[in-house]
């Protein structure tokens, strides 16, 4: 890379860049060596027309992740980098037992009782007892008003779940988002997202993503369109 290039706003320049592909050929073979030319070029490019308020997400294993870094240092500034987000892949829903989905919403079971000394909550509701030191963390007019609206889980028998208070999920804005994300499934052999892509990404992945970074009306960039998933988030979002 010859030149000499500095991105608005950073210290970033291609000599910076250059100093980091040639540790690494250095320390891993010509083979990184070339794979972070690749990878400059378009990081260099992209930091040009990135606006001021934009953000820039670089998907990549552990393999090459540590150059990676390094590389987008050197063009970006070390000051810019806001975060690592882990993707923990799953395939499936480990849970054996318990709650699971109930037309399509999930829920979890929260406790009905609580460490309570009024003998007032100490009853048998509908074939339950509350047990030991714990009573019941509504009144029996209340526990009858969730039952009512569907509110509680029950057991095999019928009998209510002590520790099944519904919760659904879609009703709650939960913790903040942290920088593990689970529940995003690999795209299946018969998703209707499959394109067979080798490195195709799942939209549950790229949708987060796209809302926490850009608002609508917004233009979205991925300079290597491998199979256009980023492209269909974007466009299903508003995004252009």
């Amino acid at each position: 890379m010859r030149g000499r290039v500095r991105p608005r706003g950073t210290g970033g320049s291609e000599p910076a860049a250059y100093a980091v592909i040639d540790a690494a050929r250095q320390a891993q073979s010509k083979g990184m060596q070339c794979y972070l030319i690749f990878m400059a070029v378009r990081l260099l490019e992209m930091q040009r027309i990135l606006k001021p308020t934009g953000s820039l997400y670089l998907h990549c294993d552990d393999a090459a992740g540590a150059y990676l870094k390094l590389l987008m240092d050197a063009v970006s500034g070390r000051k810019q980098c806001r975060g690592r987000v882990i993707w923990k892949r799953q395939s499936g829903n480990n849970a054996k037992k318990g709650y699971g989905r109930i037309d399509g919403r999930r829920y979890k079971g929260d406790d009905l009782t609580s460490p309570n000394g009024s003998p007032s909550r100490w009853f048998t509701w509908r074939g339950a007892t509350s047990k030991g030191s714990r009573g019941w963390s509504y009144s029996l007019e209340r526990l009858e008003e969730l039952w009512a609206a569907g509110l509680i889980h029950t057991r095999k028998d019928g009998v209510p779940s002590l520790r099944g208070h519904k919760k659904y999920l879609d009703e709650h804005p939960g913790s903040k988002v942290q920088n593990i994300w689970t529940g995003v499934f690999p795209v299946g052999n018969t998703a209707r997202q499959r394109t067979h892509y080798p490195t195709q990404k799942p939209l549950a992945l790229l949708d987060p993503s796209i809302k926490a970074s850009s608002n609508p009306g917004d233009m979205a960039l991925d300079p290597f369109c491998g199979c256009a998933a980023a492209l269909a988030a974007a466009d299903r979002l508003g995004r252009h």
